[in-house]
């Protein structure tokens, strides 16, 4: 299937029966989305990973301008395009972007309070995450 973000950039969205994890149910490159057979339908996923997405374009084209403000050339692209998945690595941004998208596919649960706590679970429990980032979680995504 073929997804939109900022309204006008494509994402195509790839159907796969396995992931990198046994726990993920979806995965964003940047350019594309992976989602496991079995969650196809779950549209707050796919928008959690389009969240993602977005994310990748808006860090790369930051540094862009960045780089291009401080001289480089446009070329420099492929270059920041590998920012967002180094900042990955640094657990405040890795927190932050997985609250954003949390917080996106909350909105498409019954019970977003509830999805809250679930998903705070999740951050603190499998993305390697110290407590002292983590304490406030389920406040950050409502």
């Amino acid at each position: 299937m073929l997804k939109f973000i900022f309204g006008f950039i494509p994402v195509p969205v790839f159907i796969v029966h396995s992931l990198k994890h046994d726990w993920q149910a979806g995965v964003s490159y940047g350019l594309f989305v992976l989602i496991r057979q079995g969650y196809e339908h779950d549209e707050g996923l796919i928008e959690h990973e389009l969240v993602h997405c977005k994310q990748f374009y808006f860090v790369s084209f930051f540094f862009l301008a960045l780089m291009v403000g401080l001289g480089a050339p446009v070329e420099s692209l492929p270059l920041c395009m590998l920012a967002h998945p180094v900042l990955t690595r640094v657990p405040i941004y890795r927190y932050w972007i997985e609250v954003f998208a949390y917080r996106k596919q909350s909105k498409f649960t019954e019970n977003p309070f509830m999805s809250s706590m679930k998903y705070a679970e999740r951050i603190k429990k499998l993305y390697g995450l110290p407590e002292s980032v983590t304490k406030n979680v389920v406040e950050d995504i409502l």
